[in-house]
């Protein structure tokens, strides 16, 4: 009888465990999809959020004020033609106030973009010291700023055509968050002076002088350079005695190479390719190539033109070339129209 008891005792507790056992586990499905809910909800409301931050960064005026100083969009206007020889070029000017006890740059506190059709303009104009009022402007992105000290500065670029350009501006080396982009109209600018501007650049072509011939030896200056052609030759083969690397034309193809001694006469930090050398046209045969390069050699290294500056008064050795047909190398009638320290110039090689 008493093992008979026992036997029931057993029993009893063996079921009161497992149910004990089965409320635990039947408990857990609740307690996730909780979690899931609340894991859901939490992203929902992370991405308005994040929606919501991309929404506040755009503004009809830019004013951001970061701990380094502040920015606010002042103006847009038509780069006149002594600023830059680019066309239709446009400089947007910022009010920039400094929050630092140190002189810090415009640029070093802010980092500011322009887009046209969803696309950054990288390529920006050169520019020149005769633009006036215009050049301090964009001359004064660089100058440093005090605390409580206001400086007017501009940004000068050239927009692909006349859709709308989008500006971004954001703290440099901050977050994301700390950034505003606004849209502007090119038609707007200047009172829509856009064909005005283009007529007189035409009308500034036609009063360029004939080109003049350019042969080695000659020099030509400006207030900027002084360049002089040192040669000029078809080649199947780029080479240097300050390099032992040197360039092969590819098959069916040879080189028009020209050297100069180029130097910078003044610390406007104007580049070498676009204002020393600009626009060059080989003509061979009365076919045209344009697709020209410009190099120097340092340290054994060739290196590229891209936007390039001299310090002033140090001359540098330039190579400019482009390819041709592979017979230009026997004969043929070749020449290369260019423009020499702001001036046209022709190249007569045969």
């Amino acid at each position: 009888m008493l093992e008979k008891s026992m036997r029931i005792a057993v029993t009893i507790t063996l079921v009161l465990s497992l149910c004990a056992c089965g409320a635990s586990g039947g408990s857990q499905p609740t307690s996730s999809a909780q979690s899931a809910s609340e894991v859901t909800q939490s992203k929902v409301e992370a991405a308005e959020t994040k929606d919501e931050k991309k929404s506040d960064s755009k503004v009809d005026k830019i004013d951001l004020s970061l701990e380094r100083g502040s920015i606010r969009f002042n103006r847009v206007e038509r780069a006149n033609d002594d600023l830059t020889e680019a066309e239709n070029s446009l400089v947007f000017v910022f009010d920039y106030t400094g929050a630092s006890d140190d002189p810090i740059a415009p640029l070093s506190t802010f980092i500011i973009s322009f887009y046209q059709n969803g696309v950054e303009l990288t390529d920006r104009p050169a520019y020149s010291s005769k633009g006036g009022e215009q050049y301090e402007l964009v001359k004064a992105a660089l100058g440093g700023v005090m605390k409580g000290g206001t400086s007017t500065f501009g940004q000068l670029i050239t927009p692909k055509d006349n859709s709308p350009i989008t500006v971004v501006v954001k703290g440099n080396a901050t977050l994301e968050k700390d950034q505003q982009m606004m849209e502007v109209a090119i038609d707007s600018v200047g009172g829509g002076e856009a064909s005005s501007n283009t007529a007189g650049a035409k009308d500034k072509d036609a009063e360029k002088p004939a080109p003049q011939p350019f042969k080695v030896g000659d020099t030509a200056s400006n207030e900027q350079f002084n360049v002089t052609l040192t040669d000029a030759r078809v080649d199947s083969m780029l080479s240097s005695d300050e390099s032992s690397t040197y360039w092969e034309a590819d098959n069916g193809s040879a080189f028009v190479i020209l050297e100069f001694d180029v130097t910078a006469l003044t610390s406007d930090q104007l580049p070498v390719d676009g204002k020393a050398l600009a626009n060059l046209v080989a003509n061979y045969n009365g076919d045209i190539y344009k697709n020209w390069k410009f190099q120097y050699v340092e340290g054994q290294l060739w290196l590229y033109f891209h936007n390039t500056y001299l310090d002033a008064n140090i001359p540098c050795h330039v190579y400019a070339w482009t390819n041709v047909p592979v017979e230009a190398i026997n004969g043929g009638n070749l020449s290369v129209s260019l423009d020499v320290a702001g001036g046209p110039r022709t190249i007569t090689i045969r």
